[in-house]
């Protein structure tokens, strides 16, 4: 099944110069973007294996697996883009194509780290990891609603920022320019927000299932707080050198510029779209499958964009509008999954105080 939808993306993704140009970018732009997208479409399957295996890991209680993975993701990450990006250790200067490359090189390594420790772990093979499917398609009907779910939410939020992109090319090339290299540099810190909230997603639910609501709340509300913890210090350090990490990933002078005097604008951006992520993942935690999907939509589709487009494009700020933008839709999908999480606990919390009384009246 993670086979036929990676295909299928991977296929759609493929034409990409082509409705790029559709789009309203100047040549240049769609042939250059498209390459970028068809060396990113190449880490697909990748990809999706990794959140398969990662799913199957939280569902055992194994979610640190996955944790010590990504973090040895982010090794290979700075390693390959230093290597790919400056063209060291005897290979070729890529430029923007060389990060594009150690993107899909990354999501290989995670996919084959944690599905080969599935595969070969001894603690795993109780589960029949390397037994025939012997399942009927009607057998995990919910399991695909769940999945459904979570496919519709990061549907949302790939093609809300991709239309940033876009967006970014109508102002110019430069633009266009910064907008990778941002992402590029905040791939880190984000990176690692995934995941504290995998681990984060099974601690509450596994408190959930059991009932315990307290627990549940702790297990949500420590999640978030390193999630902050961790995003701060990031944009501590970006903050302080702005320009310099800039400058790894590109040696155009202009794009720092562009960057420099918005570093905390996007920061503090950075900070929320942890902080709306490590939620999401609370939320589902708590056998929350449309709700989240409903939120982020709203955050992405009803108040980013929109919001991004009048600012850039009306407005005409250019970039800083895009950045403001972006602040502003991940805030607000981390104000309504905060407040999402917050009636939940509640309700449970209200629903335990009267269960005792309701046994009394019997």
């Amino acid at each position: 099944f993670a086979t036929l939808i990676s295909g299928v993306c991977l296929l759609a993704a493929w034409p990409a110069p082509i409705w790029i140009g559709w789009l309203g970018q100047t040549p240049d732009n769609a042939s250059h973007a498209g390459a970028l997208l068809q060396i990113l479409a190449l880490g697909l399957p990748g990809h999706v294996y990794f959140i398969v295996g990662s799913m199957f890991l939280e569902g055992v209680n194994r979610a640190s697996i996955g944790f010590y993975v990504m973090l040895g993701a982010n090794l290979v990450n700075i390693a390959a883009n230093y290597a790919l990006i400056f063209g060291h250790f005897g290979l070729p200067e890529m430029g923007a194509e060389g990060s594009a490359w150690a993107s899909t090189i990354v999501r290989w390594f995670m996919a084959l780290a944690v599905n080969g420790a599935i595969w070969f772990g001894p603690s795993f093979q109780r589960y029949g990891v390397r037994l025939k499917v012997s399942q009927s398609w009607a057998s995990w009907a919910h399991q695909r609603r769940m999945g459904y779910a979570s496919a519709v939410s990061i549907t949302t939020e790939v093609v809300a920022f991709a239309a940033l992109a876009v967006f970014a090319g109508w102002i110019g090339t430069v633009e266009l320019a910064s907008h990778g290299v941002l992402y590029q540099f905040l791939g880190v810190p984000l990176m690692m927000a995934i995941g504290i909230g995998v681990a984060t997603g099974v601690r509450v639910g596994v408190a959930h299932g059991r009932r315990d609501t307290a627990d549940t709340a702790l297990a949500g509300i420590s999640g978030l707080l390193f999630s902050a913890f961790i995003s701060v210090a990031f944009t501590v350090i970006i903050l302080i050198w702005t320009r310099d990490i800039v400058m790894l990933f590109t040696d155009d002078a202009r794009i720092a510029d562009v960057l420099v005097p918005l570093a905390l604008i996007f920061t503090l951006g950075m900070i929320f779209d942890a902080l709306q992520m490590i939620l999401s993942f609370i939320l589902r935690g708590m056998s929350e499958a449309w709700v989240p999907t409903i939120l982020q939509g709203i955050s992405f589709l009803g108040v980013m964009l929109p919001a991004c487009y009048y600012l850039a494009i009306v407005a005409e700020r250019g970039f800083a509008g895009l950045v403001e933008g972006t602040a502003l839709g991940v805030l607000v999908s981390a104000l309504l999954g905060a407040a999402r999480f917050y009636y939940l606990i509640r309700q449970e919390s209200q629903r335990a105080e009267g269960e005792p009384h309701a046994q009394q009246a019997r």
